[in-house]
């Protein structure tokens, strides 16, 4: 997918590992400079709205243009966290590229993409902190484990902080992220927090 000025936006392979055929139907009458027939796809793709319709030796295949906030979530929900943050403030700063579903206006752009910024990152914090109590458990005891954990859990603060900082919301710090770290007993962690703003 390219923008109208030719800056690629996103790039997918659709080929199957599971059947040995092309994705795409294609016809070969076009003959190149050496006399050979080239593979053309003409009438194997067709635009309507926000979906693109390929049509396969096998299935029609659709592409579809997610909403900014389906888009943030698909990345979340493929364990993507760094890519749903990173999309995340394009869109807040208005330099998303193929989005659907957004205000123009950068102000109106950000108040409506502050709340899923917020439930994003409070879904994030949540996820790493299972995992690193699952990992760690309440149990450490080795000194080396204990560095590992503390590690963790400030670099999941470092995180908190740089997306807060990015998108003007640093009062959720000290709300909701402030108390995650409290409930988690990771006393590190919430110094880190204090320390770094």
């Amino acid at each position: 997918m390219f923008t109208k000025e030719g800056n690629e936006v996103e790039q997918v392979n659709i080929e199957s590992d599971e059947v040995k055929t092309t994705a795409l139907s294609y016809h070969a009458h076009i003959l190149n400079a050496f006399g050979n027939p080239e593979k053309t796809y003409y009438s194997s793709m067709t635009v309507q709205a926000a979906n693109m319709y390929l049509l396969g030796p096998l299935q029609v295949w659709r592409a579809r243009l997610l909403p900014w906030h389906d888009r943030i979530k698909a990345l979340q929900n493929a364990g993507d966290w760094m890519g749903a943050f990173r999309v995340g403030m394009e869109v807040f700063d208005g330099r998303a590229l193929a989005v659907v579903g957004i205000p123009r206006k950068i102000d109106l752009l950000q108040k409506a993409a502050v709340p899923v910024l917020l439930d994003l990152l409070s879904a994030y914090v949540d996820e790493a902190f299972t995992y690193l109590s699952l990992a760690f458990g309440s149990g450490v005891e080795n000194s080396s484990e204990i560095a590992k954990a503390k590690e963790q859990y400030t670099r999941v603060g470092g995180v908190a902080i740089e997306f807060c900082v990015h998108i003007h919301q640093t009062d959720v710090l000290f709300d909701r992220i402030f108390n995650k770290f409290c409930n988690a007993g990771q006393r590190g962690g919430e110094d880190y927090l204090l320390h770094n703003i």
